[in-house]
């Protein structure tokens, strides 16, 4: 099967026509429709079930469980599909008493093994910080499991496959592109896992300064993230030769346009590496006054006396004049006017 099979039109009628046949035979039956009125019931009496128990778990959750950890994380994402969850305990139980009176269950097994999955994969994606990225995982994750628990894996595969594009000698399919997506999230997100453990044991060496503590977490960040795309490169079988050809060709092309953004990165760097100024600092550019709170890839945040926060691109750290009140003194000298009435003897 190529790709022009694909877009042929009598393809997909003679698909929607199999498809139609199917349900025919499989769905508008009589042991089917009873599984589906089943499964509704069973499902909207897990809502109410559900119902009651959300407020008290929410409670408990609220009063006796730590926030931030691995368990008030399980929980939180246990209350938020509670309805799934009991909806799968009452499915076994009515599988049960299906499978006693010698009914087809089809229908209500399928249901189950989809529910089971989707709650399963739910409860261990809960063990992710990031919620957003949890959600990603448990998403993709069940979207596997669903097609293969539909046997529908195999063949959605080989459509991935042969949805695909020949430039040269390369191969592009949807599915090479869908590993590479996923591929590359797991392991960049390993990376800034990992790059995070290093930046929180780094930050408790004291005779490091705080500039050169963010040099060597910003350095080990890089190294790991460049160390995940150089792996899923490799994974994929694709020439690391060609892709480093490329990969300057486009580096080059986006360096050019964003040649501020590159310049803001490398003076991060140069700021961090001369250690001129630091998180800390008592600084003074052109007409901000204030405190260094924080550097980062892009800018210097800087808080000043009446609390306003400025972010100076970095790039203007290194090119404008800059004074440091505390580089080699933690001593500041602060001028205050002091009016003096003429009456007074001095």
């Amino acid at each position: 099967m190529n790709m022009e099979h694909l877009l042929q039109r009598d393809y997909w009628h003679a698909m929607a026509e199999s498809i139609w046949i199917w349900f025919e035979r499989e769905v508008f039956v009589g042991h089917t429709l009873i599984n589906l009125v089943a499964v509704v019931a069973t499902i909207l009496l897990a809502g109410l079930i559900a119902r009651a128990l959300k407020s008290k778990l929410s409670e408990i959750i609220e009063k006796r469980i730590p926030k931030h950890t691995a368990l008030s994380r399980f929980l939180s994402a246990l209350e938020q599909i509670l309805t799934h969850a009991t909806a799968v305990i009452l499915l076994w139980v009515v599988l049960v008493v299906f499978r006693q009176l010698g009914l087809k269950i089809y229908l209500l097994d399928l249901v189950e093994s989809l529910l089971t999955a989707w709650v399963s994969i739910r409860l261990l994606t809960s063990i992710v910080r990031q919620d957003y990225l949890s959600r990603i995982i448990a998403f993709t994750a069940w979207t596997v499991a669903a097609l293969h628990i539909l046997s529908l894996l195999n063949p959605t595969v080989v459509l991935l496959d042969n949805l695909a594009v020949t430039i040269g000698d390369a191969r592009l399919s949807v599915l090479l592109l869908i590993k590479t997506i996923v591929i590359l999230s797991v392991l960049v997100w390993l990376a800034f896992s990992i790059s995070a453990i290093f930046e929180k044991r780094i930050s408790m060496i004291d005779r490091l300064t705080p500039s050169m503590q963010i040099f060597l977490s910003k350095v080990i960040t890089f190294t790991l993230t460049i160390m995940a795309v150089l792996i899923t490169v490799n994974s994929l079988g694709i020439d690391l030769f060609a892709f480093a050809f490329i990969g300057g060709a486009v580096g080059l092309g986006i360096g050019f346009g964003l040649q501020k953004v590159v310049s803001n990165l490398f003076s991060g760097l140069i700021l961090l590496l001369d250690r001129s100024i630091k998180p800390g600092d008592v600084i003074a550019i052109d007409d901000t006054y204030g405190r260094i709170r924080s550097m980062g890839a892009r800018y210097v945040s800087i808080v000043t006396r009446d609390s306003t926060e400025y972010l100076i691109p970095n790039e203007d750290l290194i090119t404008h004049q800059v004074v440091n009140w505390s580089f080699s003194s933690t001593f500041i000298r602060i001028k205050i006017g002091i009016g003096v009435s003429y009456d007074t003897d001095f």
